[in-house]
């Protein structure tokens, strides 16, 4: 079975996720040892987030594979398929 656009995309950004937390580790390590009692809040949200995200988006492409959706699922976002819309964005009153 061969790798979709879509798991391409998601593993992609798993790797540069994993890149950008390990980047933004450094300036960690080098704040801690200059003798900082605590690192500044934002680099270490930036940090835990992107290592979170690097873990959570090759999981994804895992479920893509595993799911049982057609191919067809994107025609419920407006706009992905070449179909015609089912649904009017107006309401009745």
């Amino acid at each position: 079975m061969a790798i979709t656009i879509a798991e391409k995309v998601l593993i992609a950004g798993g790797v540069l996720n994993l890149a950008y937390g390990t980047l933004s580790g450094y300036p960690i390590t080098v704040i801690r040892a200059k003798g900082a009692p605590v690192t500044p809040r934002y680099l270490m949200a930036t940090h835990v987030s992107t290592l979170l995200h690097a873990a959570v988006l090759p999981g994804l492409a895992r479920a893509a594979r595993l799911s049982a959706l057609g191919p067809g699922w994107h025609d419920a976002l407006p706009g992905c398929s070449s179909s015609p819309p089912r649904w009017s964005p107006r309401r009745t009153p």
